[in-house]
């Protein structure tokens, strides 16, 4: 699963998420790779990694096109206005 965003609905998601054992891993990607960092220790780093990205950023989008075909579920957890960024993807 693929968690795109840094705001503050992400944890619960991550919490909810990571209580099944078909989900295999999460990639929180963001603009807080602090704050993914701690929710990966709290929730289980084994399976949540952390990477930073700005989906904003045009430097990015070979990162976001790779994340996205990478994972079988993309959640956008982004500002709405940013929403069809990541779904052209």
């Amino acid at each position: 699963v693929l968690l795109l965003g840094s705001g503050y609905v992400v944890e619960p998601i991550v919490e909810y998420l990571v209580r099944y054992d078909m989900i295999k891993h999460i990639t929180l990607a963001g603009l807080d790779v602090n704050r993914s960092e701690d929710m990966a220790q709290k929730y289980g780093k084994e399976r949540i990694s952390s990477v930073f990205l700005d989906v904003t950023n045009e430097k990015h989008q070979q990162t976001l096109d790779k994340l996205v075909e990478e994972n079988d579920m993309v959640l956008s957890l982004v500002p709405a206005p940013l929403h069809p960024i990541v779904a052209r993807k």
